[in-house]
């Protein structure tokens, strides 16, 4: 008999070690998910901030090509107002010769 109590006492003594194992080893699993759904819900939150800086980068950049395209626009149109105020100018210097020269030779002829 007393080997048998022996045998048994064993043989709980494997069975508390077994489950306290297993507990440890649930404790284990359990802590390594909340860690990652913590590193999970951190991540979506980065994803968020990213999604949200990319967006307003977005709307920067349309902003600056629009006021690129403007600037440009306006570039144009300084050109084209710059061209007519040269030809404007030259109509008016050959305005002022043939003036001058029609003036010359009358005067010229009047001699």
């Amino acid at each position: 008999m007393l080997y048998i109590k022996i045998r048994t006492s064993f043989s709980t003594t494997n069975e508390q070690a077994s489950t306290t194992k297993d507990q440890a080893n649930e404790q284990a699993k359990n802590d390594i998910i909340e860690v990652l759904k913590d590193q999970l819900e951190h991540e979506r939150d980065q994803n968020k901030k990213l999604s949200k800086l990319n967006e307003n980068l977005l709307n920067q950049l349309d902003k600056n090509q629009t006021l690129l395209y403007q600037q440009q626009r306006l570039s144009l149109n300084d050109i084209n107002n710059i061209k007519m105020l040269e030809s404007e100018l030259e109509e008016k210097k050959e305005e002022k010769e043939e003036k001058e020269t029609k003036w010359y030779n009358t005067f010229k002829r009047k001699k």
